[in-house]
């Protein structure tokens, strides 16, 4: 079978063996698929068996650990018989159950914060007709990038580090920043959760976000916030 695969010399009485090598491949991938460990969906069916008495992060650390092991016997047996495949394969699956059981640990540790618990008590305001200069005089002294444009009392847009890169680099430090900010932007409340928060910047490429409460602004929340968070949960563990 593996000749005819080698030479291409493909006719009507090769068809059989055509066939069967790809029925057989087929059925190692799908075996190969159903093992219990992570990221294959076998590890995920045994994720969820164990998540109905376990709970979805301690059940996923168990599946992420089958694949760790099986990472592991496939790294030995790709060096012992110096296949280079099994160790591709080895190294994938160590890194794709790692950063399963990464992203995970994240969730649920986001999941147990509010965004009132991290907002920063003091942030700064902008009106539509403070220039980009005052701006860039604004972030280099004080930690803060992003910032909330207030008109008559209301929020009427909000501008970003990379707005105002952009306006700056565009059109000078002169323009205002009216005419760079932006009018549409995504909103959180202080209730909200942290995971709903670092959701709502994945969607809309956002790395920061004006935080409500009772429709009035109270404060600004960035990745780099929600970062420090899992830091420091993650250094305790």
């Amino acid at each position: 079978m593996l000749d005819f695969v080698r030479t291409g010399n493909l006719s009507t009485a090769t068809w059989p063996l055509t066939f069967a090598y790809v029925y057989w491949i087929n059925l190692i991938l799908a075996g190969f698929n159903l093992l219990p460990a992570f990221p294959m969906d076998g590890g995920r069916i045994l994720r969820s068996l164990l998540a109905i008495k376990l709970g979805y992060q301690k059940a996923t650390r168990i599946a992420v650990t089958f694949g760790h092991l099986f990472a592991l016997v496939f790294a030995y047996f790709g060096i012992v018989r110096f296949n280079i495949m099994l160790i591709a394969i080895a190294i994938f699956i160590y890194a794709a159950a790692s950063s399963e059981e990464m992203q995970v640990d994240v969730k649920e540790t986001l999941k147990k914060f509010k965004v009132r618990d991290i907002l920063p008590r003091d942030f700064i305001t902008l009106t539509p007709d403070t220039t980009l200069s005052k701006v860039l005089e604004l972030i280099f002294h004080s930690h803060q990038e992003d910032f909330p444009v207030i008109d008559n009392g209301a929020m009427a847009g909000f501008v970003t580090r990379q707005d105002i890169m952009v306006g700056v680099h565009r059109f000078g430090t002169e323009k205002k920043v009216g005419e760079v900010m932006r009018p549409e932007f995504p909103k959180v409340k202080d209730t909200d959760s942290l995971i709903k928060a670092q959701n709502a910047m994945s969607e809309s490429g956002c790395r920061a976000l004006p935080v409500f409460r009772n429709n009035e602004v109270v404060g600004i929340i960035t990745i780099e916030d929600i970062g420090r968070v899992y830091s420091m949960i993650s250094q305790r563990a």
